[in-house]
């Protein structure tokens, strides 16, 4: 057993860093289905629920997200083409729109090439997981929830020059399927008109997409402004496939309370499905599941948590 779960994290900064190094290795990991269930989507909303209780945190979940780790094959040659390049030296002007082209051609090797040469220059790594996620968002339905999780994940840590490259190549490998047909559109959204079709619809998919797509259109990035073009898009076009089984339901006094000053609502409930459910993959979604319901609980009208309610149990309830 690793010394993650081995020690009890009682304090702040030491959950900080068990979360850092969980979030770094989930980026090493080969990931070959769906971009949304990628390792580093459950351990970034992993830390987002264990914020509620930074003070006295969960070891449950701790534990799960290590463990949930565990097995899944680490990428072994993610430096070669960094090591190649800074051996050969950067002898050219080197441009943003290059990287960009070279995805947009398919040329992936030709964009790690772009994103090294970028890399060994530039002062911001931020920047350049941007503006591959800039790309990406052509296609957000696809890319959508991963895109936001990784960037969330990348904020929240300090972390080395080197261990910034893993991010990019982590970004890199999974943005080989992007459908850039689908376009943009320059329209203002409000998210308020949409909360009882996100909260009602058949697919449970659809809580993180939303819950991704409010974060990104609010968020304070050096390409917020282009991700807004690609949210409005999908949006605007998006089939919420409402079920009438989903109905506002009894509303929990705690939940009330949650949506005003925060408490340990639902690490508990993350903390019951690690209990009850026994396949890891299983567990892992249902708790992206829990963190997208947890974040929208504090957006959307009091009225609309008996929606949360229902899909909480729902959550619960399905193997």
């Amino acid at each position: 057993m690793s010394q993650i779960v081995e020690k009890r994290v009682n304090k702040k900064d030491e959950l900080i860093e068990v979360l850092q190094s969980l979030m770094l290795k989930a980026t090493t990991l080969h990931h070959y289905s769906h971009p949304q269930y990628h390792p580093i989507v459950v351990v970034n909303s992993l830390k987002n629920i264990l914020g509620d209780v930074r003070g006295n945190p969960s070891q449950s979940l701790i534990k799960f997200g290590e463990e949930y780790l565990n097995g899944i094959p680490i990428r072994k040659r993610d430096k070669n083409m960094l090591s190649k390049i800074r051996a050969a030296g950067v002898s050219t002007s080197v441009f943003v729109m290059d990287l960009e082209d070279a995805i947009l051609e398919k040329n992936f090797k030709n964009a790690e090439r772009e994103a090294a040469k970028l890399f060994i220059l530039a002062d911001s790594p931020q920047a350049i997981l941007e503006s591959i996620i800039n790309i990406a968002l052509y296609d957000f339905e696809k890319y959508g929830v991963f895109t936001y999780h990784l960037l969330r994940a990348f904020s929240f840590g300090n972390y080395s020059n080197e261990e910034t490259w893993t991010f990019i190549q982590c970004l890199l490998k999974q943005v080989k399927q992007v459908n850039f047909t689908k376009g943009r559109q320059n329209i203002s959204v409000n998210f308020n008109n949409y909360f009882e079709d996100v909260l009602s619809s058949k697919k449970m998919i659809s809580l993180n997409m939303f819950n991704s797509a409010l974060r990104l259109y609010h968020s304070n990035y050096v390409r917020t402004s282009n991700f807004k073009q690609s949210i409005s898009k999908w949006i605007s076009e998006k089939d919420w496939a409402n079920n009438n089984r989903y109905k506002n339901v009894h509303i929990p006094k705690r939940l009330i309370l949650y949506r005003t000053s925060g408490g340990s609502y639902f690490v508990e409930k993350a903390e019951r499905i690690i209990k009850r459910e026994l396949n890891h993959k299983n567990t892992g979604k249902k708790l992206v599941y829990i963190d997208s319901l947890r974040m929208m609980s504090r957006d959307i009208p009091e009225h609309f948590l008996g929606f949360v309610k229902n899909r909480i149990d729902v959550i619960e309830r399905v193997p």
